[in-house]
């Protein structure tokens, strides 16, 4: 069962490097700092969990959310984009 989740450190990273989006980018768009995003990223600050969704909503205008799925080996996060999402929901309506 997939849920959405708050990123890690990591994830914010990379989603941020998949849009080719600067820390400054993402700062402006969730209304953050720009310490406050490289802080974070680099595990050095735990966020609130309004700012989180302010970083999460940032990234879902660009097509990216991210997503946890609990499995047999346990909790599994992922970073997912629109074109992703879109391509299963064609290959499950074909089956």
């Amino acid at each position: 069962m997939e849920r959405q989740s708050s990123p890690t450190p990591q994830q914010c990273r990379a989603a941020r490097h998949l849009l080719n989006l600067k820390a400054e980018d993402l700062a402006r768009e969730s209304e953050l700092s720009t310490a406050t995003i490289l802080a974070f990223e680099t595990g050095g600050r735990s966020l609130a969990s309004r700012s989180l969704r302010d970083i999460v909503a940032a990234f879902s205008r660009h097509g990216v959310t991210f997503e946890s799925t609990s499995g047999p080996d346990g909790e599994v996060s992922s970073i997912v984009s629109r074109s992703q999402r879109e391509a299963v929901l064609r290959a499950q309506s074909k089956n």
